[in-house]
């Protein structure tokens, strides 16, 4: 399927590499060469793609809501990343 703003995101991450980090994540449906996470969203693949947290670190994802609700938060938040810096749409 389709990933919401991929182009803008993806040009983020090179333009800013030491500010953006982009790492997608796919329930199912992807090809041979994806080079990015499949399947379910933990603890452990958070801590090893995404930024540390810290008073200028943002996450923002979307997603099912259902894994936004029941993944990506609870993860997040167990790591130390504050709720009123985290973002779903």
């Amino acid at each position: 399927g389709d990933l919401l703003m991929r182009s803008t995101l993806d040009e983020w991450a090179a333009n800013f590499p030491d500010k953006f980090k982009i790492h997608y994540i796919l329930s199912d449906s992807w090809s041979s060469d994806w080079k990015y996470s499949t399947g379910f969203v933990d603890k452990a693949l958070f801590s090893e793609y995404l930024y540390e947290a810290g008073d200028d670190v943002y996450s923002l994802m979307c997603g099912p809501p259902i894994m936004l609700e029941k993944g990506c938060r609870p993860n997040l938040e167990s790591l130390g990343h504050k709720k009123d810096k985290i973002f779903s749409f």
